[in-house]
């Protein structure tokens, strides 16, 4: 979780943050095979784990950001 936080923190202070890059930290693919594929459809056994604190982290901190820009273009 501290190098999601990090992670979260880096990409905030750019001024365009990648918010699909930070949606794909918040899970995580596990494959029940050796062979590992490209393509995640075409292993034949795989889930994916999804960490609801790192997106409600995320949430928090994007709805902030938006609410931030909002009054920003507001005000001008």
């Amino acid at each position: 979780m501290r190098l999601f936080s990090l992670a979260v923190e880096e990409e905030l202070e750019r001024s365009e943050p990648n918010v699909p890059e930070l949606l794909q930290k918040t899970c995580v693919r596990v494959a029940l095979v050796k062979d590992v594929s490209a393509n995640a459809l075409k292993t034949p056994c795989w889930f994916m784990i999804v960490n609801l604190v790192a997106l409600d982290v995320l949430r928090t901190k994007l709805n902030f950001l938006l609410n931030l820009s909002t009054i920003f273009t507001q005000s001008r």
